[in-house]
């Protein structure tokens, strides 16, 4: 899915779990994990999820990229 982002012009892609997992190389369980509080994996740096469906999520790959180059992966 390509769209325009609002805040630069560069076009971006919402990723979904596989690729985010393949992009970051963690697991299921740790992804969700880095929005828990109370778990030890949390990030709050990680990036947001975004909403496709009553029971979807994405992220935008741009951020998710971002987050892996910037080195705040376990």
């Amino acid at each position: 899915m390509m769209i325009e982002h609002p805040a630069e012009s560069r076009p971006f892609r919402v990723v979904r779990m596989a690729k985010v997992k393949e992009m970051t190389g963690l697991a299921h369980s740790t992804l969700f994990a880095k929005y828990d509080p109370s778990s030890p994996c949390f990030d709050p740096t990680f990036p947001k999820r975004v909403k496709l469906g009553l029971r979807s999520v994405g992220w935008i790959e741009s951020e998710v990229m971002d987050w892996v180059v910037n080195g705040r992966f376990d």
